[in-house]
């Protein structure tokens, strides 16, 4: 599969219950928001999460990302 360079937007929404009393978003969730862009980008270059998993598990550790607040 060739990758075109073409720019991927995934908005969240962001839940009252994934703040904490200030309103700031609790920095655990910034995980789980990735985690969802990863599979919407998946799903966005063709790549059909769950027959691929059926037929080549997809492994990925998130050891470390960046968030660029703009």
């Amino acid at each position: 599969m060739k990758l075109q360079r073409c720019p991927f937007i995934q908005l969240i929404d962001i839940r009252f219950s994934d703040t904490d009393a200030n309103g700031h978003v609790f920095f655990t969730n910034y995980q789980t928001f990735f985690d969802t862009a990863f599979l919407k980008f998946l799903d966005h270059i063709g790549c059909n999460v769950l027959f691929a998993l059926l037929q080549t598990p997809i492994y990925y550790d998130l050891d470390n990302f960046k968030l660029d607040l703009k």
